[in-house]
């Protein structure tokens, strides 16, 4: 449960250093712009399409997926998707722990996602600063 809270920090941490580094890259406001509505309708694209995935798979209705891809996908969904959110309600919980083989460890997975997450995020910073510094 660790993740949950940790997943929105790094999440928007993660967001606002690629916004960082879209704002070094691209010359001019227009341009800029353009690129960050783009990552953000693409961002907004994949957390429905994520949540709709994940929501079919909890349902039965998504058919030829096994085990491991059902997992996949609701790690995916809660990595990405809702940042763990649906996680806290137990119902929820209990139901993927219940519906999805190994779903205990959906806690563990989502945390190593975040460290990652932050990870990247540093990175992603420290790429925007240097690309700043070429402009400059």
């Amino acid at each position: 449960m660790t993740a949950v809270v940790l997943l929105p920090l790094t999440s928007i941490g993660f967001d606002a250093a690629f916004g960082l580094l879209i704002a070094a890259t691209f010359p001019g406001r227009t341009l800029n712009t353009l690129a960050q509505a783009l990552y953000i309708l693409v961002r907004l694209g994949l957390i429905i399409g994520l949540g709709v995935l994940a929501r079919t798979y909890m349902e039965g209705r998504l058919v030829g997926v096994g085990d491991g891809g059902g997992w996949a996908v609701v790690a995916i969904n809660g990595a990405v998707g809702d940042w763990g959110l649906s996680f806290l309600y137990l119902g929820r919980y209990g139901e993927i722990w219940a519906t999805i083989p190994y779903g205990v460890f959906m806690g563990l997975a989502l945390m190593l996602f975040s460290l990652i997450q932050a990870a990247l995020a540093d990175g992603v910073l420290i790429l925007a600063v240097r690309q700043g510094q070429r402009k400059s």
